[in-house]
């Protein structure tokens, strides 16, 4: 063993300590460097197909939106809208009324979503029914690149008719991934014939509504609710439905719907190559970054 003076203690501890300190502020200057970075790639990573609105409410608690049509564009029968908060996305909905869609065609005619119709129930006599060119469709659309949801045509007369439809619609479903909601529809008889909905007040129809998109919900899909902008507040309650997505219809310059939305059906006779005669188109209102 050789003795060490005190000297040579001293200067062996100073050496230790400075060795033990000096990584310590350069680490913490990492350290925020890494925190700094991480929350830019999150800012940055938004998924843009997040669908929000900004949205003001009144005292019963209905949602209005924010959008100035002054900035939504027409070429042709394509819309464009672009603001300070919010760009747009191209779309159609399809159901076997357009029979063989040829979707590479439809992907490079600028269309960039879909909604699927997945089944419906009879107007009359109430049976459930798959759609029959949905699973075609569906890998159709997925190999071809388009953001997919899916709606189901309702008819339900009561809420355990509008879970039912629910469960059937999940069965078809399986472990089908979705990119957008899946969308709850109920219309009247498009020929005028009398529906077996026709005999629902507002409550009972909202009631189906929820109890149909809350089932979905339960299975992990979000949800959504389609309706005419002249219909909405007659079929449904709407600050019920407060905080519920929707798509609204109307075939005219401008959705004439004041409440909040982030889809808008403009007319049902578009052309899209791919397809053959008139086809739903729908614009998407897509929150920017």
């Amino acid at each position: 063993m050789n003795p060490m003076t005190r000297n040579q203690k001293t200067d062996r501890t100073v050496r230790r300590r400075n060795r033990q300190s000096f990584p310590i502020l350069p680490l913490i200057g990492v350290l925020v460097l890494a925190v700094i970075c991480c929350a830019v790639i999150l800012k940055k990573s938004r998924p843009k197909w997040e669908l929000t609105v900004n949205e003001t409410s009144d005292a019963k608690g209905r949602t209005y939106h924010s959008y100035d049509w002054r900035n939504l564009k027409r070429d042709g029968d394509r819309l464009t809208y672009e603001d300070e908060h919010y760009t747009s996305a191209q779309g159609i909905d399809v159901s076997s009324h357009q029979d063989e869609i040829d979707w590479q065609a439809v992907s490079e005619d600028g269309i960039e979503f879909v909604f699927l119709r997945v089944g419906y129930r009879g107007y009359t006599e109430g049976g459930l029914f798959e759609d029959q060119y949905f699973r075609t469709n569906l890998i159709g659309a997925r190999q071809a690149g388009l953001k997919i949801g899916v709606y189901f045509f309702s008819q339900a007369v009561s809420a355990e008719e509008a879970v039912e439809e629910a469960e059937f619609m999940l069965e078809i479903l399986g472990d089908s991934r979705l990119d957008l909601p899946v969308v709850f529809d109920m219309e009247e008889p498009e020929n005028g014939d009398t529906g077996r909905t026709e005999i629902l007040s507002r409550e009972e129809q909202t009631a189906s509504a929820l109890a149909f998109m809350e089932r979905t919900a339960e299975a992990g899909y979000s949800v959504m609710i389609y309706d005419s902008s002249a219909r909405y507040e007659d079929d449904y309650d709407l600050t019920a439905l407060q905080g519920i997505k929707k798509w609204t219809a109307r075939y005219g310059d401008t959705p004439d719907f004041p409440y909040a939305f982030e889809i808008w059906q403009y007319t049902d006779n578009g052309s899209v190559e791919g397809i053959e005669g008139g086809t739903d188109m729908n614009i998407m209102f897509l929150p920017k970054d």
